[in-house]
């Protein structure tokens, strides 16, 4: 009984360290992976520049959810608006409910921390607005039809700190 146990303890507390070495270790193994397919999905999904400094994952800041951090964020306008900062964060701090990461049911975001942002809303004289970047969807455009979104809003926080807006109307 006593040998059954120990061997018990000992693979429960093997498994248990497996599991948190492998949350340490799997976000920086594949950080280079995670940054270009992070910065190929923004780049498909908008007309303008984005950059940012670098970025976090973390399953143990906001356990048992994931932690994403961005830090230095830039989106600079194309076409029109070349060179015009969009919006500037210092930092943008989500976190996300792991069940839903892994889920087909969509991905369930819990709160939205930015620090310091710094947004230029410009619209010009013939109405072109400069946020309006996102790119349309090909499918959308071809049939009208609706499918509810995967995405799932359930904010428990919501935080903006020390930011500045600027709105310039040409038209």
């Amino acid at each position: 009984m006593k040998k059954g146990l120990k061997i018990f303890g000992l693979t429960v507390g093997a498994l248990l360290i497996l599991i948190v070495a492998a949350a340490l270790i799997i976000p920086f193994a594949f950080k280079d992976k995670i940054r270009a397919k992070l910065e190929t999905q923004i780049s498909s999904t908008v007309n303008a520049e984005v950059k940012f400094a670098d970025y976090r994952v973390s399953l143990f800041r906001a356990f048992p959810n994931v932690a994403f951090s961005v830090s230095d964020l830039s989106v600079t306008g194309v076409g029109s608006f070349q060179g015009d900062t969009l919006a500037f964060m210092k930092s943008l701090d989500l976190v996300f409910n792991l069940r839903s990461l892994f889920s087909d049911t969509g991905y369930e975001m819990k709160s939205l921390i930015i620090d310091r942002p710094v947004v230029n809303a410009t619209v010009l004289k013939d109405g072109a607005a400069s946020w309006d970047i996102m790119k349309e969807d090909e499918a959308e455009t071809e049939v009208e039809v609706e499918e509810p979104s995967s995405f799932r809003l359930a904010l428990n926080e919501i935080l903006i700190s020390d930011g500045t807006i600027v709105y310039t109307d040409l038209e």
